[in-house]
């Protein structure tokens, strides 16, 4: 059954973009609220790194070692400051937590 009321191409553009807040129900039923995004430019910054802890993966660097499977969204959770994912299915809600398209994440 499909719980959420979101598309996978949806999610993927806002957490490419931005850094959200993803609401979702993890297997065991409990929910989860995560702070995280997958925008690699800003992520990769080095005062962003350095804040966050993020540590790119030791390949070429233009995307998780780690292959999802479709329907699923790998991203970097700020909190943990670790990749993690779930599944678009079990999204019940998503929303912009950090607008990053008004920040120069080129610098």
């Amino acid at each position: 059954m499909n719980e959420s009321k979101y598309t996978e191409k949806e999610i993927r553009a806002l957490t490419d973009k931005h850094v959200c807040k993803v609401i979702f129900n993890k297997r065991d039923k409990s929910s989860r609220e995560m702070i995280c995004t997958s925008n690699w430019k800003w992520l990769s910054r080095d005062d962003v790194r350095k804040a966050v802890g993020f540590n790119p993966p030791s390949n070429d660097g233009s995307r998780p070692k780690k292959e999802w499977k479709p329907g699923q969204i790998g991203v970097f959770d700020l909190d943990l400051e670790d990749w993690r994912s779930f599944y678009v299915e079990k999204v019940t809600h998503i929303e912009i937590f950090q607008d990053l398209s008004t920040e120069n994440i080129y610098d």
